[in-house]
Parts: C-alpha cells; structure tokens; sequence
C-alpha cells in the first residue's frame, strides 16, 4: 500500500480506506461523496487508483470495460476486509509492480496480517 504514496487515491468520504490510506502515508487521498464519483475521477485522471470494498471496484471495471482499469484484489468477496484497488491505464505496469512488490514484502513481514486483525478483526484466512 505505501507503494500508492506518490499517487492520487480516490476513496469513499467516510469509508474505512480513508484512515488506512493516510495511516500508510498516502498523502493524496481524494474524497467523495459517492464511490461512483471516485470512479469517475479515476477515468477522467483526476486520481490515479481508487480504492474500496472488492465487489464495489469490480462492479465498476465490469461495468464499464472500455476504460481498461486493471484491478489489484485482495481476499475473496464475500469476506470481511476483502477490498480492491482499480488503476488507471495509463500507470498500469508501473504500479502493479510497485503494488505487487508492497504486498509481498507486507506478507513476508507480517504486517499484513497484522492490518487485516486491526481494521477488519477477522483475518481472510479465519473461518467466520
């Protein structure tokens, strides 16, 4: 996640992806009101990832394909703390190597085990 710093972030006002954002450094961090209003300042480029729960972000890049965002998921669906990252083409390969990277090394340290008990109390991994 921190690979996202130098990035504009689009997320809900008052979702919980505000304060991981900002906890992560990311500085850029764009609110709206609505999610479909992110979505739309990511393919107009006014931010450059936007960030939500997995079901929300995959329902926009399939409903709109011809924009060609490229989806970064983590956890599955309908799991608690299951979210996803849409990217904007144009920083595509670049940021999925920055983000990709960030996630293996959160894995391999434990941080990422550590963030999903914090902000979401049951980890992907636990049976519900």
């Amino acid at each position: 996640m921190s690979d996202l710093k130098p990035m504009r972030l689009g997320v809900q006002d008052g979702a919980i992806f505000v304060d991981v954002a900002k906890e992560h450094g990311i500085e850029h961090v764009i609110t709206k009101e609505k999610m479909f209003l992110s979505f739309q300042d990511l393919i107009n480029g006014k931010v450059d990832a936007i960030m939500s729960d997995k079901q929300i972000v995959q329902h926009f890049a399939k409903s709109y394909p011809q924009y060609k965002t490229n989806l970064l998921e983590h956890g599955n669906v309908n799991d608690k703390g299951s979210y996803a990252v849409a990217i904007a083409p144009k920083n595509k390969t670049q940021v999925i190597e920055m983000f990709n990277q960030g996630v293996a090394e959160m894995k391999a340290s434990g941080e990422l085990a550590k963030l999903e008990t914090k902000w979401f109390e049951n980890s992907t991994d636990k049976p519900m």
